[in-house]
């Protein structure tokens, strides 16, 4: 998936969020920046579909941001 607008990061970027099983996660790619990360958090309740945006994933943004810049 593309997005042109990310509301967490300051540039387009190619992603797929990864949510299932207690499992939260993501693969992202910033093609300007030619950086891409992924990032696995556990302990969320099993059943919790919820696809918010988890303090913990603004978090992970914000230091690829400043590594991006």
């Amino acid at each position: 998936m593309h997005l042109d607008r990310p509301d967490i990061y300051f540039r387009p970027m190619v992603k797929h969020f990864a949510n299932a099983c207690g499992m939260c996660g993501g693969l992202w790619y910033d093609p300007a920046a030619d950086i891409g990360f992924a990032y696995a958090l556990n302990g969320l309740a099993l059943g919790d579909e919820d696809d918010r945006i988890r303090d913990e994933k603004l978090a992970i943004f914000a230091a690829v941001a400043e590594v991006a810049g």
